[in-house]
């Protein structure tokens, strides 16, 4: 996959778990994995992958290093919809959205 990714692309995790031998998470080897990449973001719920894929309502967390590739993913995603983006941060770049 680090072959086929363009220098400084954005990465999004909706993978849940930690990885068995390092105890590290997702978005860590992905970071780890692909070192070209720009910002690692993650996706997560509570949510169900239907219910998101059909537009329904539903809420997701988005996650990042840095506010701008948050506001990046809300923004040019089908979740910016009724999301509230000017949340306060919950921890550095982090922010929640509601669909």
């Amino acid at each position: 996959m680090a072959s086929h990714l363009c220098p400084g692309a954005l990465v999004v995790s909706a993978v849940k778990g930690i990885e068995a031998q390092s105890l590290l998470r997702m978005s860590e080897v992905l970071s780890a994995e692909l070192p070209s990449a720009g910002d690692v973001a993650v996706l997560s719920g509570p949510s169900f992958a239907l219910e998101l894929a059909r537009g329904r309502p539903t809420a997701v967390v988005v996650a990042s290093a840095t506010a701008s590739t948050v506001e990046h993913i809300l923004v040019r995603s089908s979740a910016h919809r009724g999301c509230d983006s000017t949340a306060p941060p919950m921890s550095s770049g982090s922010r929640w959205a509601a669909r």
